[in-house]
């Protein structure tokens, strides 16, 4: 695992909302995945990330909110049962991790513990979220890469 400050381009995510807790949002990312299939849109998309919007030690698990989203290209036709977000254009505390998804919660918790009071940087007012530069349908969990960006204030 390892930390950087970094600017995060913009990504266009087609997303579907989950509540519940985090670890649970693979479900969505399934319907997700079930709904660009059956209207072949994946040429479309370059990614997956996902969006909390709660602190998890200070919200009740079922009512965690977060979006599951698949990164797509500016000529995507966002459809109404899909909902637009738009993360990234700005500089943030970058925390990589190589592995499993079980892996994550060590990592956010080096990330906020760690890492971004060692930086001097505070985060903004927006919600951070997981880019997921590869899925466990193209590697083995132990080659999984997922990005944690903390957008910066």
């Amino acid at each position: 695992m390892s930390g950087e400050i970094k600017h995060v381009p913009h990504l266009r995510l087609a997303a579907l909302d989950h509540q519940g807790p985090y670890p649970e949002i693979g479900r969505v990312f399934g319907e997700l995945s079930t709904i660009f299939s059956a209207r072949n849109q994946w040429p479309h998309a370059s990614g997956l990330a996902a969006v909390y919007y709660d602190n998890p030690s200070q919200t009740p698990e079922s009512e965690l909110k977060s979006a599951a989203g698949i990164i797509v290209d500016a000529t995507f036709d966002m459809p109404r049962d899909l909902r637009e977000i738009t993360l990234g254009g700005t500089r943030c505390a970058v925390w990589t991790l190589k592995g499993p998804y079980s892996g994550l919660p060590a990592a956010w918790n080096a990330l906020y513990c760690d890492y971004l009071p060692s930086t001097g940087e505070t985060p903004a007012e927006l919600p951070p979220f997981e880019v997921y530069l590869n899925t466990p349908g193209e590697v083995p969990d132990e080659e999984l890469i997922t990005e944690i960006c903390v957008p910066l204030g």
